[in-house]
């Protein structure tokens, strides 16, 4: 989600979140719940996955330097640091 996105949701809540406008509200409740627990990381489960989208950045920003873009590097910088669990913070380096 764009950056500005991101900072609209947060200022008007999650229910203006344009993936989840026009959803059954049961879907869209689940949604919710689950963005929820990502970001109070509660439970473990959230954490694990927060970390996991994280590294993803990490890993595909290393594959767009090695395409030659020139400002992934800044990304990759940015990002690193970012997970919060040990092994998960283990990994970036090596990449």
């Amino acid at each position: 989600m764009p950056t500005e996105q991101v900072r609209a949701v947060r200022r008007t809540g999650i229910d203006h979140d344009p993936q989840v406008v026009g959803t059954p509200e049961d879907l869209a409740a689940a949604i919710r719940d689950v963005i929820s627990e990502c970001e109070a990381k509660e439970p473990p489960e959230a954490v694990f996955s927060r970390d996991a989208d994280k590294l993803e950045y990490l890993i595909q920003n290393v594959e767009y330097k090695t395409q030659g873009y020139e400002h992934a590097q800044r990304w990759i910088d940015n990002g690193q640091g970012r997970p919060t669990t040990k092994a998960a913070n283990s990994l970036p380096d090596p990449l």
